[in-house]
């Protein structure tokens, strides 16, 4: 049974130099005649994945590669710009490197005590 399906999942976002971008920098643009669009870079490009339940994946890449992105697409935290995203059940989004991993128990604990903090019964979390 599929638990999760991506479809040809593009998304484009803004570059990192437009998240700096503040509105008294824009509105100056606008009045000096500069102003430019926004620029877009593609960061997923027609990804399908289906992971069934039971299976374990593993998603890796350099650095810029689109991972995170693709982990916050699933995780409903991103909207993809084109394509479709089906999720059966929970995702809980542990994004961030190391954020709430205790090095002193192993992954399954850590899983374990991560589930119970957000909520699931000690069963749900160990299914």
């Amino acid at each position: 049974m599929e638990v999760i399906r991506l479809d040809n999942v593009s998304l484009w976002r803004k570059t990192q130099e437009e998240f700096s971008y503040d509105l008294k920098k824009a509105l100056l643009s606008v009045v000096e005649g500069k102003y430019r669009q926004t620029a877009k870079k593609l960061v997923l490009n027609n990804v399908n994945l289906v992971v069934n339940k039971g299976e374990k994946i593993g998603i890796f890449g350099a650095n810029g590669s689109g991972k995170s992105t693709l982990l916050k697409i699933i995780s409903g935290i991103l909207r993809p710009t084109t394509g479709n995203v089906r999720v059966r059940g929970q995702v809980a989004p542990l994004i961030e490197l190391g954020a709430g991993f205790d090095p002193d128990i192993s992954v399954m604990d850590n899983i374990l005590l991560y589930g119970v903090l957000l909520g699931f019964s000690r069963t749900d979390a160990n299914r």
